[in-house]
């Protein structure tokens, strides 16, 4: 397995965060990340169990390039799901995201590609 090191998200996005972590689930978003492996232009990772009620999604996505966009609903604990992204000049990156009751966004995280910078979606 890779490592996934989360550092602290940049000022100019921080602002733009308006999620609040929802403590229950960070764990899974932490055991989510630690489960990411990259093996060339290809990204595995592993969804976490989350307590009851929540939901979980996953997409892969580019900054500059949204042909390669795809995007996993309602993805369930254990399952695994592998990508394949395109070349580093997309900027590609995954987004794990966490939902509560009415689909409410709890907690996430974005990773770049194939570097594996994280940055938490909710502080």
């Amino acid at each position: 397995m890779n490592n996934v090191t989360v550092t602290k998200v940049p000022q100019n996005l921080e602002q733009n965060i308006t999620v609040k972590a929802d403590p229950k689930v960070r764990s899974a978003v932490d055991n989510w990340a630690s489960s990411i492996v990259v093996n060339g232009n290809k990204v595995t990772s592993k969804f976490p169990a989350l307590p009851s009620g929540y939901s979980m999604a996953i997409g892969l996505a580019g900054e500059e390039d949204l042909s390669f966009a795809e995007t996993k609903m309602n993805v369930k604990s254990g399952q695994t799901h592998t990508f394949t992204f395109p070349n580093e000049s997309k900027k590609p990156f995954l987004i794990f995201t966490v939902y509560g009751k009415g689909s409410v966004v709890v907690d996430g995280m974005i990773v770049r590609l194939p570097s594996l910078q994280s940055f938490y979606t909710a502080k």
